[in-house]
């Protein structure tokens, strides 16, 4: 498919307001990042980690350059920690549906990540995050939204059973008696 917006793929631009410079992926095939381009000189960009689009002129954004096969980038690097960061919140929560709790469903050759953004008595809030890679999607939570309380809890419970698993001290193995 052709399209007169330039090669971009991984970006990031300076908010003057926030003081943070934000990582994200240009929408370079979509008609209207090409009508905004074409008009304006502006593209649509998905956030790197949150469900969100921006529409930013070419002049602010940065290229990332991808030198290797390899996620070993600034764009990934931010996406890392800011997955460490989101882990390390939700492991410091107790077993349960909270809100801050993350899970992940296999989706391709991957995982689609949520975190639990509310806690109802009948129904949970989720929304996505853009922890992997290819930045799976689930196709029935999508981006997110509000779902039945027994659905979401199912995933949560098998977070924590992993966490219990993967995260507990090492045992020292004990020599052997003769």
């Amino acid at each position: 498919m052709s399209t007169p917006i330039p090669d971009l793929y991984q970006v990031k631009w300076y908010e003057q307001h926030t003081g943070k410079w934000r990582y994200g992926i240009v929408d370079r095939f979509s008609q209207s990042s090409i009508d905004y381009y074409n008009e304006e000189r502006c593209v649509i960009v998905d956030d790197a980690i949150l469900p969100e689009r921006y529409v930013l002129n070419l002049d602010c954004l940065t290229d990332i350059p991808i030198t290797s096969l390899s996620t070993a980038n600034e764009y990934y690097a931010h996406v890392e920690e800011q997955y460490l960061i989101a882990k390390g919140r939700s492991d410091t929560l107790p077993e349960g549906l909270h809100p801050g709790k993350l899970f992940r469903i296999p989706v391709g050759d991957g995982y689609a990540f949520y975190v639990v953004k509310k806690v109802n008595k009948k129904t949970v809030d989720i929304e996505w995050r853009g922890f992997s890679a290819d930045r799976w999607t689930d196709f029935n939570f999508g981006v997110g939204g509000r779902y039945p309380r027994n659905m979401i809890e199912a995933w949560v419970r098998s977070a924590d059973a992993y966490r219990r698993i993967f995260n507990r001290p090492q045992e020292t193995p004990q020599p052997s008696q003769p």
